[in-house]
């Protein structure tokens, strides 16, 4: 079964996924690399692909598009996301405005 995948930036370097995988001797069929998760369900409508994505991500489209969701045969490792500025800015009013936004909408996910 062949697999959709995200890929970040130029050099496309391996995700967490990816190292996970190679670390425990398994491969995967990758047909199409798209360059954010929100280009996934695209990649995957009308063909067998999957893709595996963060799942507050899927409960976006699983309303609007038809994509079944299952939870991975395998436990993935977890990761924590942060939020990097240059020292620069960390008195600038936008940047502290975006950063605050940001704290205060990561705290009402689950």
């Amino acid at each position: 079964m062949g697999h959709a995948v995200v890929r970040f930036g130029r050099t496309q370097q391996p995700t967490i996924e990816d190292c996970f995988l190679q670390e425990h001797g398994l491969k995967r069929r990758v047909e199409v690399v798209v360059s954010s998760f929100s280009m996934i369900p695209a990649a995957l409508m009308g063909t067998d692909r999957i893709a595996t994505v963060p799942l507050r991500l899927v409960g976006l489209f699983e309303d609007t598009i038809p994509l079944r969701m299952t939870a991975p045969p395998i436990a993935l490792p977890t990761f924590t996301e942060a939020v990097q500025w240059p020292v620069l800015h960390d008195k600038d009013p936008a940047n502290i405005w975006m950063r605050d936004i940001m704290v205060q909408e990561a705290a009402r996910l689950p």
